[in-house]
């Protein structure tokens, strides 16, 4: 790709643990972030360790003990030839007692202020302590924590090198990807919004055992 870098994409993987299922669920979020200036040349690993620092370390205040840190991917979107730099993540849950089950999360909505579906997003976290949980609402005080990780979320993230980068919306329908282009259309993310019910993510659920 000719010029600077704009659009960065981290891939977090996790696993959860002590969940009290028969396998261990590896979880993933994946998180893209536009930067706020056209010119220079950033480094990815600059933002990789800016992001752990203020988003990942308040998001593990609100997942349980069962959420155990594994790795960070990290590519310039951008550029089609850009592998993934892959590093040791930090993240593991804070919070202590029993676990919900892998396929109870919680989401949090995605808004850009761009009208369509391609313009909006969403997020799945968990495992989810049950100390966090009263018949599948989140409590007040987990719902305080989870203000705080969104207001991290929504801020924009400056990197040692002096870029700045804010979340986005990557438009899956309006970009264009393959093996010689890279072409990169999204959104800044201007509101996010936490659901207090848990929701299921299927994905995450454990697969029925082989009965025959």
């Amino acid at each position: 790709m000719a010029g600077p870098h704009i659009f960065v994409r981290v891939q977090i993987r996790a696993t959860a643990l002590s969940t009290g299922e028969l396998r261990t669920k590896t979880v993933y979020n994946v998180y893209d972030y536009k930067r706020t200036t056209t010119s220079g040349n950033p480094s990815k690993a600059n933002f990789l360790t800016a992001f752990k620092t203020a988003v990942i370390t308040p998001l593990s205040n609100c997942l349980s003990v069962s959420y155990i840190a594994g790795f960070s991917d990290v590519r310039w979107l951008d550029d089609p030839l850009d592998p993934y730099t892959t590093n040791s993540s930090i993240g593991t849950g804070t919070v202590a007692g029993d676990s919900l089950p892998s396929v109870n999360n919680v989401c949090m909505r995605l808004g850009t202020g761009v009208r369509g579906r391609s313009n909006r997003g969403s997020k799945h976290f968990g495992p989810i302590a049950e100390s966090h949980t009263l018949l599948d609402y989140l409590t007040a005080a987990a719902i305080t924590l989870w203000g705080t990780f969104q207001a991290a979320y929504l801020a924009n993230i400056t990197a040692s090198d002096g870029f700045v980068y804010s979340p986005c919306v990557v438009s899956q329908k309006n970009s264009v990807f393959n093996a010689t282009t890279a072409t990169v259309v999204a959104n800044v993310v201007t509101t996010t919004t936490v659901n207090n019910y848990l929701g299921i993510m299927r994905k995450r659920a454990q697969e029925r055992a082989n009965t025959m």
